[in-house]
C-alpha cells in the first residue's frame, strides 16, 4: 500500500494541486503528507477522489508506525 505522498507523485500531482483542491494553504498539505494521520477524515477523502486513488488503498498511517515491526509467530 503506498502512502498518499507515494501516490501523489505517481499521478504527477503537485502539493499545491492538491492544497487547492482542499481550499487549504499548501503548508498545512505540506504536513498532512508528512503525518497523513492528523488529516481531517473529510479531507482525506476529498485527497483521495482528486488524486484518482480509492480511499482505502492509501496508507494514511505514520512511516514510522511501520518501522521496526515484529510479525507475529505462526501459531502451530
Amino acid at each position: 500500500m503506498l502512502t498518499l505522498k507515494e501516490w501523489r507523485r505517481a499521478r504527477n500531482i503537485s502539493q499545491e494541486a492538491v492544497a487547492d483542491a482542499c481550499n487549504v494553504h499548501v503548508n498545512t498539505y505540506r504536513r498532512w503528507e508528512e503525518n497523513p494521520e492528523q488529516i481531517p477524515f473529510g479531507q482525506a477523502m476529498t485527497i483521495a477522489d482528486f488524486i484518482g486513488v480509492k480511499f482505502g488503498k492509501i496508507n494514511f498511517l505514520p512511516e514510522k508506525s511501520t518501522e521496526n515491526v515484529e510479525l507475529p509467530k505462526e501459531v502451530t
